[in-house]
């Protein structure tokens, strides 16, 4: 008597093996888009960064560089990549005449902050407030 045909072991090993790569995929693809979204986030911010000192360099002060058009393009880019609701500067975005502190949330936890001091980096928690013009807490 011939066989024919897979018995019903074979294609459910078959059938698992090709679950469990399915999942390893799609968490990987989860880790990459997470990932694409804040190098977005980043360059955004060195966009938003350079805006500020071209209008300190023209102006000598910080204060009022967040009314320039490439620092609000930066912005709502940045923005575009984050949950609905979340804003980049609702815990930062502080200026003064001689100092400024941005910070965005990245997507999956921590923030993005830059400062006039030169610093830009991931932060655990927000460290950008009406007094404290420094990134790193």
């Amino acid at each position: 008597m011939q066989k024919r045909g897979f018995t019903l072991i074979e294609l459910l090993v078959v059938i698992a093996i090709i679950g469990i790569l399915v999942t390893i995929v799609l968490v990987g693809f989860g880790t990459i888009r997470q990932d694409a979204k804040n190098a977005n986030i980043k360059g955004n911010m060195a966009q938003m960064r350079l805006a500020v000192e071209m209008f300190y360099n023209d102006n000598t002060t910080y204060t009022g560089a967040s009314a320039e058009t490439s620092y609000g393009a930066a912005l709502s880019s940045a923005e575009d990549q984050l949950p609905s609701g979340t804003t980049c500067l609702a815990n930062g975005g502080h200026f003064s005449d001689t100092e400024f502190c941005l910070e965005c949330p990245m997507v999956g936890g921590g923030f993005w902050c830059v400062d006039s001091d030169g610093y830009m980096g991931e932060i655990a928690a927000s460290a950008c407030d009406g007094t404290d013009f420094d990134c790193q807490p």
